[in-house]
Formats: C-alpha cells, structure tokens, sequence
C-alpha cells in the first residue's frame, strides 16, 4: 500500500480522538471556579480544538489575566479526571498502522499542550507510530499551527509541501495548513462543522476515519 504523501500530519482533538467530552467537563469547571457563566452548548463546542486561553478570551470575555488563571483550573482538572474521559477514533489505530508499514512519516500537530498530548499517545499505546511529536507549549497560548506543521516537517526529516498533508477538524487546521502551503484533509467526522470548514477552503472531507483512506493512499488498480 503506498501514501500519496511522505509526511502525514494529525490533529488531535476531533482527528485522532474523539475527546470533547474531558475538554468540555474540564472547561465547564474552570469557566464555573473563575465565577463566569457557562457558555450554551453550540458555543462549548467551539472550545473544543484551539487553544484554551485563547477561547476563554473569546468566548467568555475573559482577560488575558483571567484566561491564564482558567487555563490553570482546567488543566487541574484535566489532568486528573479529563484525560480519560477520551478515546480514539474507530480505525485510527488501523490508520497509523499502515500509513508507518507505507513508509510515510507521521507527527502530531496539536494545540494540546505537549506533556498532556505525549501522556495521551502513551496511554493509548499510539506512541510507536510517530516520528514526531509537535504540539503546543506548556502555557497553551503560545501555539501558532503553521509554525507547528513547519516544526512537524523538519522533525520527520524535511519535504516539498507538495509532498505534505495536515489533517484536521477545524478552520485553525485548514487556515494552518493553507498559510504553511501544505495539502489539507477534513476531518468532517471531528468537531468542526462542514460549513466552517468549506469557508476555510476546505474541498476534501471524510465523514469517517475510513474515509480518509482515498485520500491518503494511492488506487492499487
């Protein structure tokens, strides 16, 4: 089987993991502990994928300040509780198993925090597939996605950007990938809706795992 691409790069949240449960619990608890009022569910949903701080600015008008103390809250409670409230994606494993037996190289890159990201492939025993481990910063504010899918590159030893696919859930991953000139994937069975994602300039979407496979594998006819 042989990858139409030399360097496949994951999202997580809504790529790899189906994870929205822990992040939103975690949230919900750190927006409660900062005394603001939770947001309703469509707008939640909308914390799930870029970075913490930056979506408790944005949607509940927090301070810099503030979204620095959330942050600590949430992390307090996903570190302990919400982590394990995840679990990867049917086929996934499959997936990454095959892209690595194609010869492809495959990294993360994540606006997770990278100690929690790494915590999470280990437990998950996804670890071995990857070349790379790119992701956010300890703070989780610092994390531009093409600056990471750059940095994902280089770790899995350089490409043309022809040569390089991101696959994600949200318009952070399509503008990402659009801004680093690499190819993008939907990963429409995610997080971020169709719409978003198309007004990205998204073209390609899988409503499955197994849907990326067209995509990411070249036709053995």
């Amino acid at each position: 089987m042989k990858c139409n691409y030399k360097i496949v790069l994951f999202d997580l949240d809504g790529t790899l993991c189906e994870s929205g449960e822990g992040i939103l619990n975690s949230a919900k608890y750190a927006i409660r502990e900062m005394g603001f009022p939770v947001p309703p569910p469509e707008v939640m949903r909308k914390f799930i994928g870029p970075p913490m701080g930056q979506s408790m600015r944005n949607f509940c008008g927090m301070s810099q300040e503030q979204a620095e103390k959330a942050v600590a809250l949430y992390r307090q409670r996903y570190n302990r509780i919400g982590w394990r409230e995840n679990r990867l994606y049917p086929g996934i494993e499959a997936l990454l198993k095959d892209l690595k037996a194609s010869g492809a190289k495959l990294s993360t890159a994540s606006s997770k925090p990278k100690p929690i990201l790494e915590h999470i492939v280990q437990a998950y025993d996804i670890r071995t597939y990857f070349d790379a481990l790119v992701a956010a910063g300890p703070d989780g504010f610092h994390s531009s996605k093409p600056e990471m899918i750059a940095q994902a590159i280089r770790e899995c030893g350089g490409a043309e950007k022809r040569e390089v696919v991101m696959i994600g859930d949200t318009h952070f991953d399509a503008d990402g990938a659009a801004e680093a000139g690499v190819d993008f994937l939907a990963a429409s069975y995610g997080y971020g809706t169709k719409e978003e994602l198309a007004e990205a300039g998204a073209v390609h979407f899988a409503d499955s795992v197994d849907a990326l496979r067209p995509y990411l594998f070249a036709s053995e006819d």
